[in-house]
């Protein structure tokens, strides 16, 4: 009886058989692991990435009644423009970039740490700021970050360190309809 392959053949043909299925389970979970990781990357810039875009800058200040309580039912916040500019870039994940440039042309810059899609950190630190003693100026800190999305607007409040002398600031920009995150709905 003729058989279509000699007994001897057999390891050889294992050994192909157990590499090649090596080799095709390796293609495979790499294909997934980049479909998966595109798709992960896409739902956190889409999860982060509201509070992009160009804002304008206003101050943010307590206006209190005649008595100096915060309890106080007339206790009141408002906003009132102070001629600064804000860019803020998606990075990635949950980071962006931001530069913010005040009205007397000093110019800060940082990272945004997103907790979630409502409240961050910012690392921040002052890029251009006057020379004082052949010494240049450190003027650094931290600041908090809550965002807030209504129907055509995007409100950013900067919760400022008050013991530096800052005040808290708003950013605003005026949403692009169908547009949420730069992405188109």
């Amino acid at each position: 009886m003729e058989t279509l392959f000699s007994i001897a053949e057999l390891p050889d043909g294992i050994v192909a058989g157990l590499l090649s299925g090596v080799f095709a389970s390796a293609i495979v979970s790499l294909v997934t692991y980049r479909l998966v990781l595109g798709r992960n990357r896409k739902k956190l810039k889409e999860k982060f990435s509201l509070p992009a875009g160009e804002y304008n800058c206003y101050s943010f200040e307590k206006i209190l009644p005649d008595i100096e309580d915060e309890t106080s039912a007339n206790f009141k916040r408002s906003i009132t423009p102070n001629g600064g500019k804000a860019d803020i870039v998606y990075e990635s994940e949950n980071i962006l970039k931001i530069t913010l440039k005040e009205r007397d042309g000093y110019e800060w810059s940082g990272k945004i740490f997103m907790q979630d899609e409502t409240v961050g950190n910012i690392v921040w630190r002052y890029t251009n700021l006057p020379l004082q003693r052949d010494k240049e100026w450190h003027w650094f800190g931290l600041k908090k970050l809550l965002v807030r999305e209504e129907e055509h607007f995007v409100y950013l409040y900067i919760i400022g360190e008050v013991s530096e002398g800052f005040g808290n600031e708003v950013l605003m920009k005026k949403k692009i309809r169908g547009v949420r995150n730069g992405l188109v709905k």
